[in-house]
């Protein structure tokens, strides 16, 4: 029996000439240059001081060397404007829709994951990395212990403990909910069968940790596989562009050790399906309230749901739905005001470290209450900060879809072509898109550029949606793309191996 079951969607009619304004090269133009006079005021920029809770950060300003890179790329974009205008885009049917078996898209999920995990092992290690320990599994193999990991393994043996006054982690019971239930089930399984001895960890609640990044990181493969089967990406490309969820930054430095911030990979796989729900779906204001009651519930586990909070806002409020708009948000707020409210009756506070330690998302309006020029200062520093963290962590996907998109133009390939349950996940990629780069402004941590990966899984999607459209086009130019991309991404993953760290 075959693994997947194919909709082919019935060809688009024929439409007259792309307005200038619609075409592809005009907005990849557009947003090539203001990306390049980003580029150059963040690295070109100085920093003035630190947020509060850091001690240090890089404020001397760094030399772009890259700008005729950029003057390049512009020229390129402008000929193939001038190109697209004379030779039009030319009519391809809509990317035949495909939906994996669950069974597959699990499988692959976790085997994405557990092989990754296990890859990254290879990766050199430093001797004193910043904030971990280094642990060797053997003479070639080891991982970072991320120095935040010991109190998350202690609240894990006793999960009570995060009703304690001011305990760090109180502002995640859900994870602490989670972990302790992990140490009770999968820990003495992992112990009796001997991983935790295997992978060299001290305390039996690591192994049991572990297994929540990779059943976090498998869960976003699942998901984005998924997305990118429905806008009819090439199975080879499909698993090109979820591999790059299984090797990356975030996981290279935090599945090996307890820590949240493989959640950073499954919030914007998960808002995508949020956002394509409440855009296909014209649902009752109750099932959009049990819709924010999830997502409020996972921001208990991981804050970062904001972003899932925001987009499905967004929607919400283009629809001028305003009773599930409201439902939502009271839907979303519900479990942060029950919990605190527990809190404040057991120990006598509400104790949140990120704002109360690194002013996350309160440092604009305190930055506001010392003057104009102190929020000027505030805004200019963390714009240079965001915009540096997108070029470190988002600039391969953001060529790939440059690069995808230029591709399209010459074979002549009509991107906007979608059904409407595409129309529906490209839009809310998108937003997701957006979203993460935004909350990683407005959180304010300099030193933490991990944080926009929340952005990459999005951008990764949008990928895909190009990759399917070239493959409607055309068999051999789908051929050609798809190895393409399946190199790049092998070419990127085997770079991200090899070169130590990040630590955390």
């Amino acid at each position: 029996m075959s693994s997947t079951a194919e909709i082919e969607a019935p060809a688009p009619a024929a439409t007259g000439r792309t307005p200038w304004y619609r075409r592809i090269t005009t907005i990849l133009l557009a947003g090539w240059c203001a990306g390049w006079a980003l580029y150059l005021y963040t690295m070109l920029g100085q920093r003035y001081g630190c947020p509060r809770g850091q001690e240090t950060c890089d404020r001397a300003p760094a030399v772009a060397h890259s700008w005729l890179w950029g003057l390049a790329g512009a020229i390129v974009l402008a000929a193939l404007c001038l190109l697209e205008a004379r030779r039009p885009a030319v009519e391809s049917p809509a990317s035949p829709e495909s939906r994996p078996r669950y069974r597959w898209l699990i499988l692959g999920g976790i085997g994405g994951a557990v092989l990754g995990a296990n890859l990254i092992l290879l990766g050199p290690m430093a001797d004193n990395p910043f904030c971990a320990e280094p642990i060797h599994v053997n003479k070639v193999m080891a991982y970072p212990l991320n120095c935040d990991s010991y109190e998350f393994m202690r609240l894990a043996h006793e999960p009570g403990h995060v009703l304690d006054h001011h305990n760090p982690r109180q502002s995640r019971p859900g994870y602490v909910a989670l972990s302790a239930a992990a140490e009770r089930t999968v820990g003495p399984v992992a112990h009796w069968v001997g991983l935790d001895r295997l992978y060299k960890m001290k305390d039996r609640a690591q192994f049991p940790l572990v297994v929540i990044n990779l059943a976090a990181t498998a869960a976003a493969i699942a998901l984005m596989a998924s997305q990118l089967a429905g806008l009819g990406t090439p199975r080879p490309a499909n698993a090109a562009l979820c591999a790059f969820l299984a090797i990356n930054g975030v996981t290279t430095a935090f599945t090996w050790t307890p820590h949240q911030q493989t959640f950073a990979l499954l919030v914007p796989a998960a808002t995508i399906l949020a956002g394509r729900y409440l855009l296909l779906r014209r649902s009752p204001w109750w099932a959009v309230t049990l819709v924010g009651l999830a997502a409020g519930g996972a921001s208990l586990v991981y804050g970062s749901f904001l972003i899932t909070a925001a987009v499905a806002g967004l929607i919400l409020l283009y629809q001028r739905r305003w009773i599930p708009l409201v439902g939502f948000l009271a839907g979303f707020g519900a479990p942060q005001v029950a919990w605190m409210a527990l809190c404040k009756v057991v120990s006598g506070d509400y104790f949140n470290q990120e704002t109360r330690l690194y002013d996350e998302f309160i440092w604009l309006p305190k930055a506001a209450k010392h003057g104009v020029d102190s929020l000027r200062i505030a805004t200019h520093d963390m714009t240079i900060t965001a915009g540096r963290a997108v070029f470190a962590i988002c600039t391969v996907a953001l060529l790939l879809i440059v690069g995808l998109a230029a591709v399209a133009v010459l074979l002549r390939v009509k991107l906007p072509v979608l059904t409407d349950s595409q129309r529906a996940t490209v839009v809310a990629a998108g937003l997701t898109a957006a979203a993460g780069i935004v909350f990683a402004w407005a959180i304010g941590i300099v030193n933490a550029d991990r944080l926009l990966y929340h952005a990459v899984p999005a951008l990764l999607v949008l990928a895909g949606w190009i990759t399917a459209r070239i493959a409607a086009s055309s068999k051999m130019a789908g051929r050609l793309v798809t190895a393409g991309v399946v190199v790049l991404a092998a070419a990127v993953l085997t770079n991200d191996i090899i070169t130590p760290g990040p630590y955390s």
